[in-house]
C-alpha cells in the first residue's frame, strides 16, 4: 500500500511540476526515451546471468538506466556540438540532450522501488 502511496504522490508531484513549468510538450522526448529504454534493456541483458533474482533484476535496470542517460547526453551533444553552423548556441536543442539524463534518473527511482 505504501509503494501505491508513494507512487502516486510521485506522479502528481511530476505531473504538477510539468504543468506548472510550460506544460509537459518541454519534457517529452521521444527519440531519447526510446534510447533510455533500448539501451537499459540491451545492458540488462547482456549482464543478465542464471540464478538472478527479480530483485537483482531491477537493480541492474536501475543501475544501466542512468547509464544510458548519461551515454545518449553525450552522443547528442557531440551529435549538436558536431553540426553546429556559426558557431550560435540553441537552448532546445541543447534541452533535448538533457532530458535523457532527466529520463534515466526517473527510470532508476522507478526501478528502485520496484527492486524493494
Amino acid at each position: 500500500m505504501k509503494k501505491v502511496l508513494g507512487f502516486v504522490i510521485l506522479l502528481i508531484a511530476l505531473g504538477g511540476s510539468l504543468f506548472l513549468s510550460g506544460g509537459i510538450k518541454n519534457f517529452i522526448d521521444m527519440p531519447s526515451l526510446i534510447m533510455i529504454a533500448l539501451l537499459t534493456s540491451g545492458f540488462t541483458l547482456i549482464n543478465l546471468k542464471e540464478g538472478y533474482s527479480q530483485k537483482d533484476i531491477y537493480i541492474r535496470l536501475k543501475r544501466y538506466s542512468v547509464y544510458s542517460g548519461w551515454i545518449i547526453f553525450f552522443f547528442g551533444i557531440i551529435a549538436y556540438f558536431s553540426t553546429m553552423s556559426n558557431n550560435t548556441f540553441e537552448f532546445k536543442i541543447f534541452a533535448s540532450c538533457i532530458v535523457s539524463i532527466f529520463y534515466g534518473y526517473l527510470a532508476s527511482f522507478i526501478f528502485d522501488s520496484l527492486s524493494e
